[in-house]
């Protein structure tokens, strides 16, 4: 029997090094999810997703997914639906209802996909008001995840997930039942055939424009070992002047710049490798909110104080005590030992 395309790609060599510079793109999403348990058996799934990615994709640069610090898009989406039928998943089914499919019909769907079928089996209209009561019986309470990856060519978006065990944790976060909106935003030189084939048909993804940016910083990629110890920030500047500024200022493998979905704010998102940590070594952080996520260690008082002057910053460690809501890695442990080549071509794109 022929071999499929799918057991090609689950049969090609793993752990490669090389990468085409010039396909280097990031993608960073504001997910916003049913509820805290959907976020973290999504957080769960994606824990398992950056374990197989990071075994065999090692230029896949950073493959990082958190809990926002940031819950305004869930503040709006709670306002937003202000009845049942307004909530992204029921009104698909409440159309249903409208071209007179039997309601035990959909109750079944909504049991399938997920969803509680109550409002359906107790008939309520989709005007029935969105209480507090009716939003805990049908699991409504948004939370937004951030999701940020780096791929540095087109081999290692595709085949990054070339694994069974990264398909079984994925099938988790395709369960529709979880999602209620996606704001996506991709930075950087992502390929023709990878923009019109994924990122904006099944993505839905925007492309950077004025401020929002990626910037890598090869030279610091030597530094980088599995002992390293990094901290991760994870800022949010009010304006693009002062996150303009903070960027300059800093020196880290990469840089990623992105305006928030509610457009009042511009997340930056870099890693700061340790030791030679001190509070002098960061730059200001007054004009900054959000969270530092230290990598190899705990979050020491000593290299972190610079981080805390504000009052502002929250320092966590991505250790098991923060696994309820920090998932993935900052960079890859292999990054120092990866080699650009211009001429890599990945094969399989247009097999798409």
């Amino acid at each position: 029997m022929q071999e499929t395309y799918w057991q090609k790609r689950l049969a090609e060599p793993k752990g490669w090094l090389e990468y085409n510079p010039n396909e280097t793109f990031v993608i960073h999403v504001q997910w916003v999810v049913a509820n805290r348990a959907a976020a973290d058996e999504m957080l769960a799934a994606l824990h398992r997703c950056a374990e197989a990615t990071l075994r065999d994709a090692p230029p896949v640069l950073s493959y990082f997914f958190r809990i926002s610090h940031d819950q305004r898009l869930a503040d709006s989406m709670k306002q937003s639906v202000a009845t049942i039928g307004d909530h992204p998943q029921y009104k698909k089914k409440y159309k249903m209802a409208a071209m007179n499919m039997p309601l035990q019909l959909i109750a079944a769907g909504c049991e399938r996909d997920g969803l509680s079928p109550a409002p359906f089996h107790e008939g309520w209209p989709s005007d029935t008001a969105m209480t507090a009561e009716r939003a805990a019986q049908v699991g409504f309470d948004p939370v937004v995840l951030d999701c940020t990856e780096v791929y540095l060519d087109n081999r290692a978006f595709f085949n990054h997930s070339a694994s069974m065990d990264y398909q079984d944790a994925y099938a988790v976060l395709m369960q529709p039942y979880r999602s209620l909106a996606s704001h996506v935003v991709v930075a950087g030189s992502p390929s023709a055939g990878v923009w019109d084939r994924v990122l904006e048909p099944s993505l839905k993804a925007r492309r950077a424009e004025g401020d929002e940016r990626l910037v890598l910083c090869q030279h610091q990629w030597r530094h980088v070992s599995t002992t390293s110890k990094y901290v991760l920030l994870d800022l949010d500047f009010d304006d693009a002047e002062a996150a303009n500024q903070f960027v300059a200022a800093a020196d880290a493998p990469y840089k990623c710049v992105f305006a928030s979905a509610e457009a009042s704010s511009y997340r930056v998102l870099m890693p700061v490798l340790l030791p030679g940590g001190s509070a002098g070594d960061f730059p200001d952080v007054s004009k900054a909110v959000g969270r530092a996520v230290v990598f190899g260690g705990g979050g020491d008082d000593d290299e972190c104080a610079g981080l805390r002057v504000s009052g502002r910053i929250d320092v966590v460690a991505a250790t098991a005590g923060a696994a309820s809501f920090v998932a993935g890695f900052g960079v890859c442990e292999r990054v120092g030992e990866l080699i650009p080549d211009p001429s890599v071509e990945y094969q399989g794109e247009e097999k798409l």
